[in-house]
């Protein structure tokens, strides 16, 4: 026999960190505010002061579903970081 509570419980967990990986991977090609600047390795404060006003930076940024949160194509964001930096 098995233990039924033990298994509802395994496939409770598997299902949740299914969900949690599917949520940080949900627009690939796309990082939110945070994961860019991880990634980027720019400040917050330069990234929302300076980066994501621009005008050669909007074009990289984009909301999904109707929902506030931002998120920023890596490639063009990185190559547009790239040229207001340089300009600078």
């Amino acid at each position: 026999m098995f233990d039924e509570s033990a298994f509802k419980s395994l496939i409770q967990d598997a299902v949740n960190q299914a969900l949690a990986q599917q949520d940080s991977q949900l627009f690939h090609g796309y990082a939110d505010v945070k994961q860019f600047i991880e990634i980027s390795g720019i400040s917050k404060r330069d990234m929302e002061d300076r980066v994501i006003p621009h005008p050669a930076f909007k074009h990289c940024v984009a909301r999904f579903d109707g929902g506030s949160k931002r998120y920023i194509h890596i490639a063009n964001g990185l190559q547009a970081l790239d040229d207001i930096l340089l300009r600078r």
